[in-house]
């Protein structure tokens, strides 16, 4: 038994079973399970990553304020706050930034966060176009794989879906990475806008494999795959109360995240992320 596609949920998937010795004819987990779990170990992999790490997966998404308008939908793989920002609309350079106030400042605290919704507090208006909401998204948006229509160098609609399920709420997968999965090689582009009733997708930068099958994953998740599918396999052989099985798995998830931790301490360093930090406001000029 193993899902369809020749993808990430298929790969993913095809390594929990092994792991949790779940093959053959006879499996405890249907495929619709093992995709559950997997959204969830998701989340829960890239949180810890992203806790422990300065360069984390950034999304924008544009949103035009009128000062009519007090409530504003965010996307649905919000995740944490980076800013909001104003861009130079044909360099795409940061103008300035938007920084959100005290809630105890005598005018407010200009933009708060409620449940999925923006708030501007008071209600304010910018008339010189739309502010860039920046933010880390989510890794629990589902992942899935689907047979392409209307292909462009500019993004795909989805025609009918081969594997997992494609989430509807509003510009859900902003930051995630989709990948083409017919030709060779097979292209990684960044997803900028998704509708989520016509689910097209608009990626960047351009496409040049246009036909066939693709898939919209979490950035990084062939990166991280390992991972996914130990803490999947790890809460696998939890609820199956297999003691021996559970503890092996989280020792070489421990290993494993250790690891990719070290990676990317050592890329911090790099490019400079520890220097700036331990420097900040301590350099002086003679």
């Amino acid at each position: 038994m193993a899902v369809a596609g020749v993808g990430f949920l298929s790969q993913v998937t095809n390594r929990i079973r092994k792991y949790c010795d779940d093959r053959g004819m006879s499996v405890k987990f249907s495929d619709a399970e093992l995709l559950t779990y997997v959204q969830k170990a998701c989340g829960t992999v890239f949180g810890d990553l992203n806790r422990a790490d300065k360069f984390k997966p950034k999304a924008r998404v544009p949103i035009t304020f009128v000062e009519s308008v007090q409530y504003y939908e965010l996307p649905g793989n919000f995740g944490t706050f980076l800013a909001l920002e104003r861009l130079d609309p044909t360099t795409g350079e940061v103008l300035g930034e938007i920084i959100p106030r005290s809630p105890l400042h005598p005018r407010g605290p200009m933009i708060e966060f409620e449940e999925n919704f923006l708030r501007t507090e008071p209600k304010w208006g910018y008339t010189e176009g739309p502010l860039y909401l920046k933010y880390v998204p989510r890794g629990d948006v589902t992942a899935f794989e689907a047979v392409g229509t209307a292909w462009s160098p500019a993004g795909v609609t989805v025609n009918t879906v081969v594997a997992g399920t494609v989430d509807r709420s509003r510009n859900a997968y902003v930051g995630y990475t989709l990948h083409t999965l017919t030709g060779a090689p097979w292209e990684k582009r960044n997803v900028v806008t998704y509708g989520a009733a016509t689910q097209e997708f608009a990626v960047e930068p351009a496409l040049t494999i246009v036909t066939g099958n693709f898939e919209v994953v979490p950035s990084g998740a062939y990166q991280f795959m390992e991972l996914i599918a130990l803490r999947t396999a790890w809460f696998l052989a939890a609820i199956t109360v297999d003691t021996p099985r559970r503890n092996s798995i989280m020792a070489e998830y421990t290993d494993t995240m250790r690891g990719y931790r070290l990676d990317r301490n050592n890329g911090e360093q790099r490019r400079g992320g520890k220097f700036e930090r331990k420097t900040r406001g301590r350099l002086r000029t003679r």
